[in-house]
C-alpha cells in the first residue's frame, strides 16, 4: 500500500467517521461545548478576546437550556442538568413541536448576551476563539443549529487535517521497512481508541491543538533524522508559539523538546555541524518560549497562577503550601482512581453525557494499546528508529507528567472525576509510533497476531454497540443508572423502535446522512485493518513449510 494510498484511506475514514458524528450529535453534547460556544460567541460578537476576564455564559445556552435537551449532569444527581434531559424534553409536546422554529431558524438575536454564569473557559490561551470567533462572525443570518455545526466542522476539520499531516510526516522520516507497522497502527488507533472521535467532533482548542502538534511533530521528526536550517527551525519555533497561545499544557511539551535537543546534542559527537545545528535549534525554541511568556506572566497577574488556569487559583486559596498539600492530602486510592478514570477516558467516553458501559467491557480496548506500546518501548538498534522512539517519549513523558501534576490539583481541592485521557489523542501521532514499534516486535508470534485481531474485532463491536446506545440516548429510550451506566427502556436495546429514535434525532440532526456516513466508515475500518495486515510482509511465514519457514526466518534476519 502506497503512501498516498494509505494517507488518503485515512483522511477518508476521519472525515466519514467525523461528519457522521456531528451530523447526529445533538447541541451541548461535546465536552465543555457551553463554555467554548460562549467564548466564541463573546469574540465575535465584540471582535475581541475579553483580555479582562470578564467572560460569562451566552443567554442563547441559557435559552436552550430552557426549550431544548441537555446532556445529563456529571455528578450526581445525574438528572439535575439545568435544564430538560433527553426523554423529559421529548415528553414534553409543546417544546418538542416548537423547536425546529426557536433553533432551526434564524432569529435575528446577537450571538453574545452576557448572563450572570461565569465563563470557566476563560482560563484558556485565545488562539482558538479568536480564529472561530472570526469565522462564526461570518454567518449572522443563520439558525442556532446551522452556526454550531459549522463550528464543529471547522474544528474537527483542522483536528483531521493535523492528524494526516503528522501520519504524512511519520511515514517520511522513518525507515521503509517500519512503514507496514505504522499504517496498521493508524488503522486500529481509531477501532482499539474510539474515544478520539468525540474528542475532536466537538467545538474545543483540542481541535487546533491537534493540527498544530502534527506540523510540530513534522519538523521535529524531520530535525531529528537530517538536522534543519534555519527556516524550519523558525517555522517551527512559530508552531510552538502558536501552541503556547493555544493551550497551556504545551509549556511542558515544549520543555520536552528543548531536553532532546540537549540530549541529542551530548551524546553526539560535537562536531561543528552537530554544534552549530544544536544550538540553532535552541535559540529557536527560546523564540515560543518569549512569545509565550507576556501571555503567562499576564494570567499570572490576573489569577496568580502562572498558566491562569481556575483550578491552580483554588488551590492556592485553599492551602498556603502546594508542596506540603501534594505531600500530605493525597491518598493511594484517590490516585487509584484519578488513574483508573484517566485511562478509561482514553479509551471510551463518548459525549457529554458520559453514559458509559461497564469497565469490564473496555478493559480489553485499554489494555491493548498499552500493551503494545509496552512491548515497542525498548529502544531499536538502528539510529533513524530509535530517534523516533526518543522524540516521542521526550515528548509524551512532559506532557503525562503535566497532567499528573494537574490530577493532584484537582484532588487537593476536592474535584470529583480527575484530568480526562481523551487529551492524549492530541498526541496520537507518536503514540502510534510508539505501537508501530510493539507490533513489530510481537509480529512474529502468531498467538499474540490472533490475540489482537480477535481484541480489534472485540472493540469495534464494542464501539458500534456503544455508538447506538448514544443514539438511543438522545432519542430518549436510554437514560443513565445510578452507576451511570446505560439503561435501555424498550427491550432488544431499544433497536424495535429505531425509526422512531431517528425521528426525534432529525429535530437537531440529519440521520439520513449521518447514519450511512458512520455505516460506511465501520465497513471502511473492517477492510482496511485486514489490508495494512496483509501488507506486512513476513505474516505469509505461517503458510510455508517448515523448512521454507526456517529459511524464511534467517533471510528476515539477514
Amino acid at each position: 500500500m502506497s503512501h498516498r494510498l494509505s494517507l488518503s484511506l485515512f483522511a477518508l475514514y476521519l472525515l466519514l467517521i467525523g461528519i457522521g458524528q456531528l451530523l447526529l450529535l445533538p447541541p451541548f453534547e461535546g465536552y465543555d461545548e457551553t463554555g467554548h460556544y460562549s467564548l466564541i460567541a463573546q469574540v465575535a460578537q465584540e471582535r475581541a478576546f475579553p483580555l479582562d476576564g470578564n467572560a460569562t455564559i451566552t443567554a442563547q445556552v441559557k435559552d436552550y437550556q430552557q426549550n431544548g435537551p441537555m446532556p445529563y449532569a456529571v455528578f450526581e444527581p445525574y438528572q439535575e442538568n439545568g435544564g430538560l434531559t433527553y426523554p423529559a424534553f421529548f415528553h414534553n409536546a409543546p417544546l418538542r413541536e416548537a423547536y425546529p422554529q426557536t433553533f432551526g431558524q434564524p432569529d435575528g438575536k446577537p450571538f453574545y448576551e452576557p448572563t450572570e454564569n461565569r465563563n470557566w473557559q476563560i482560563q484558556h490561551p485565545p488562539l482558538y476563539y479568536l480564529l472561530m470567533g472570526k469565522l462564526l462572525g461570518q454567518f449572522p443570518n443563520t439558525s442556532f443549529l446551522d452556526r454550531f455545526f459549522i463550528l464543529r466542522l471547522a474544528s474537527y476539520l483542522l483536528a483531521c487535517a493535523g492528524l494526516v499531516i503528522g501520519m504524512a510526516g511519520t511515514l517520511r522520516y522513518t525507515n521503509e521497512n517500519l512503514h507496514p507497522y505504522i499504517t496498521l497502527a493508524f488503522f486500529i488507533y481509531p477501532a482499539l481508541l474510539p474515544e478520539i472521535v468525540p474528542e475532536f467532533a466537538r467545538l474545543g482548542n483540542d481541535s487546533l491543538c491537534a493540527l498544530i502538534f502534527g506540523c510540530a511533530w513534522t519538523l521535529c521528526l524531520r530535525h531529528a533524522r537530517s538536522g534543519s536550517g534555519w527556516g524550519a527551525s523558525l517555522l517551527l519555533a512559530t508552531l510552538w508559539s502558536a501552541a503556547l497561545l493555544t493551550k497551556a499544557f504545551f509549556i511542558a511539551t515544549l520543555g520536552g523538546w528543548g531536553l532532546y535537543l540537549l540530549f541529542s546534542w551530548a551524546r553526539q559527537h560535537h562536531t561543528k555541524n552537530t554544534t552549530t545545528s544544536t544550538i540553532r535549534q535552541l535559540a529557536a525554541t527560546a523564540l515560543p518560549v518569549m512569545a509565550g511568556l507576556g501571555w503567562y506572566l499576564f494570567k499570572y497577574h490576573q489569577t496568580g497562577a502562572l498558566v491562569g488556569h481556575l483550578e491552580y487559583k483554588v488551590a492556592l486559596e485553599n492551602t498556603q503550601n502546594l508542596g506540603t498539600a501534594l505531600l500530605s492530602g493525597i491518598s493511594f486510592l484517590d490516585v487509584a482512581n484519578n488513574l483508573t478514570n484517566f485511562i478509561m477516558t482514553w479509551s471510551w467516553t463518548g459525549m457529554a453525557s458520559q453514559l458509559r458501559l461497564h469497565e469490564l467491557i473496555l478493559l480489553p480496548m485499554t489494555i491493548t494499546p498499552i500493551w503494545l506500546m509496552v512491548k515497542g518501548g525498548r529502544l531499536s538498534s538502528d539510529n533513524a528508529e530509535r530517534e523516533g522512539q526518543l522524540l516521542s517519549l521526550f515528548l509524551l513523558i512532559p506532557f503525562l507528567a503535566a497532567l499528573a501534576h494537574h490530577a493532584l490539583i484537582l484532588i487537593i481541592i476536592g474535584t470529583k472525576g480527575g484530568t480526562p485521557g481523551w487529551y492524549l489523542h492530541i498526541f496520537m501521532i507518536p503514540l502510534t509510533l510508539l505501537i508501530a514499534h510493539g507490533l513489530r516486535v510481537l509480529w512474529s508470534r502468531r498467538p499474540a497476531r490472533l490475540a489482537l485481531g480477535g481484541l480489534t474485532a472485540y472493540a469495534l463491536l464494542v464501539t458500534t454497540a456503544g455508538r447506538w446506545a448514544e443514539l438511543a440516548m438522545t432519542g430518549g429510550c436510554a437514560i443513565c443508572d445510578a452507576n451511570k451506566l446505560f439503561s435501555f427502556l424498550m427491550p432488544s436495546a431499544c433497536l424495535s423502535v429505531a425509526p422512531e429514535i431517528f425521528q426525534r434525532i432529525s429535530l437537531w440532526g440529519h440521520p439520513a446522512t449521518g447514519l450511512p456516513l458512520i455505516l460506511a466508515a465501520t465497513l471502511l475500518i473492517f477492510v482496511l485493518i485486514p489490508l495494512a495486515w496483509r501488507q506486512i510482509p513476513h505474516i505469509r511465514k505461517d503458510f510455508l513449510g517448515a523448512g521454507q519457514d526456517r529459511a524464511c526466518n534467517a533471510g528476515l534476519r539477514r
